[in-house]
């Protein structure tokens, strides 16, 4: 039987992982405010470690989320953060694009 493909890690034991708007949870929306989410220049995270546990890693195991009562009226640039792993780091993180509106 054909087995999943392993995730690709590098030889160095990093590994980089990418993420889109639908692996990131958006916390604490405010009533009466639209928020539109779009990637930044990078949409990759790069985390390293031991390979059986960096290969496991994904995007949405990351719980990736952005607490949106901390934003302003507006365009926000946030960088994620992503906590360390018991068996693996954070290298990188990427940024993401909330704008915020009022609704009609």
């Amino acid at each position: 039987p054909d087995l999943e493909e392993p995730a690709k890690v590098n030889d160095d034991g990093s590994r980089n992982i990418t993420v889109t708007t639908g692996d990131i949870i958006l916390r604490g929306k405010q009533s009466g405010y639209s928020y539109e989410m779009s990637m930044g220049d990078s949409n990759t995270i790069t985390v390293s470690g031991i390979s059986s546990a960096v290969s496991k890693v994904s995007a949405k195991s990351l719980k990736l989320s952005i607490d949106a009562s901390k934003l302003s009226y507006g365009d926000n640039t946030i960088t994620l953060s992503v906590p360390d792993g018991d068996k693996y780091t954070v290298v990188n993180t990427c940024t993401v694009m909330v704008k915020v509106t009022e609704t009609q």
